[in-house]
């Protein structure tokens, strides 16, 4: 291993880390019979290419929805597990690729389960906790095994929010197909700034009973998971549930007023945990979350951290319901005691402190070990005298100063 690495994965700085990732994938853009990739060379319509959109996840995105059905025919799909769910569809579309394509596009913000698109993802790490967000990604959608943030404390003690789809199965262990912990019914609009950041919750379709569209759904309520016998101290303060671990400290607020849901062992898989780990907000779909998360470092004991936190300034406003009765969201300002004023909006840009902060970039990475753009074949890490430089226009890799 590159000592580079190895430095990187130890270092005891506090710092921020952006990425941008994924293949520009827009299944938002305007319809068109005959759309054009933005991902050059790869076409939408090339059978060759079907690999290359599966892999990220665009079985289902309305532009690859023609070649994907040719390749279900070619292999029978539609009698497997993952295909299934989707062969209603296809047959209200009379098998007509045509109108497949128009439906998906229809459609398109509940049936990309797994669409892998170009994401920007912020990390803040410090030795004794990490926070990281998907900002503003594929906002209000359904989405299996999307995770759009997490508080880590270490690897037991971590938070994270989600709209479940469907309440627990019962079994013996958690499953990729249940969505009560393990995807989302719609996925949160997400920003961060540093060690905070703002979540909210705002489905862009209506939640579906029997039918058609059964699988892709959600229930009404957020929630978090909050595993509190893996911490050293769980307190709450009125929409405030704080944790230590360690040196290591968390908050989380949500709009709506909070409680524990207990969970019988003997009917669903609870991993163990005996004590209260799931944190409902009852009362419906949307909500707005905040998390904060901070250090012995910042902030000394973790009673000035939780003092700190449950007094800072926090403003949540209902946009109400949209011309379609969905939810518009939320506009939220917080008043982080570390970042400064973050603004937020469903709808709206991300400020701090009054000044406009990009939800998106184009670096590959950018952290103060390297920045390599986007589209480069070329990417170089430095700590100190420890180096890798890795070149796919040569493939060729250099790693100095590995440990003896």
């Amino acid at each position: 291993m590159p000592e580079v690495i190895r430095r990187i994965a130890t270092s005891p700085e506090t710092f921020v880390d952006r990425t941008h990732m994924g293949a520009p994938i827009d299944v938002d853009e305007p319809f068109t019979t005959d759309p054009v990739s933005a991902v050059p060379g790869v076409s939408y319509d090339d059978p060759d290419a079907i690999e290359f959109w599966w892999d990220r996840g665009a079985l289902t995105a309305w532009q690859t929805v023609p070649a994907t059905l040719a390749t279900i025919d070619e292999h029978s799909l539609f009698e497997t597990e993952l295909f299934k769910p989707f062969k209603p569809l296809v047959d209200i579309a009379g098998g007509d690729p045509a109108v497949a394509r128009q439906l998906a596009y229809q459609l398109r913000c509940l049936i990309n389960v797994g669409l892998l698109t170009e994401v920007d993802t912020v990390t803040w790490r410090s030795p004794d906790a990490m926070l990281s967000s998907a900002q503003d990604y594929r906002p209000g959608c359904f989405g299996q095994q999307y995770h759009a943030w997490q508080a880590t404390l270490d690897e037991d003690a971590v938070v994270f929010t989600t709209l479940p789809g469907n309440e627990p199965r019962p079994g013996t262990r958690w499953v990729d197909a249940d969505m009560y912990w393990t995807g989302t019914g719609a996925m949160p609009r997400s920003a961060q700034v540093g060690s905070a950041a703002v979540h909210l919750y705002a489905p862009r379709y209506a939640a579906n009973g029997p039918g058609p569209l059964e699988t892709f759904s959600y229930l009404p309520f957020t929630h978090a998971y909050f595993p509190t016998e893996r911490f050293d101290e769980v307190r709450q303060a009125g929409n405030w549930t704080l944790g230590r671990k360690g040196d290591g400290y968390v908050a989380l607020w949500s709009w709506r007023p909070t409680e524990w849901r207990t969970h019988d062992p003997t009917v669903t898989f609870t991993n163990g945990l005996t004590q209260p780990f799931d944190l409902v907000a009852p009362g419906g779909a949307d909500d707005a979350w905040i998390v904060q998360v901070g250090d012995h470092s910042r902030w000394g004991s973790f009673d000035a951290f939780a003092a700190a936190v449950t007094a800072a300034p926090v403003t949540a406003t209902t946009l109400g319901a949209g011309a379609d009765g969905l939810p518009a969201g939320f506009d939220v300002a917080y008043s982080s005691p570390s970042e400064g004023e973050i603004r937020f909006s469903t709808t709206g840009p991300l400020t701090v402190d009054g000044a406009e902060v990009p939800l998106h970039g184009t670096d590959r990475f950018a952290n103060p070990f390297g920045t390599a753009a986007a589209g480069t074949g070329r990417i170089e890490l430095r700590d100190g005298p420890a180096t890798l430089v890795l070149d796919t226009t040569t493939w060729t890799r250099r790693a100095d100063l590995r440990p003896a």
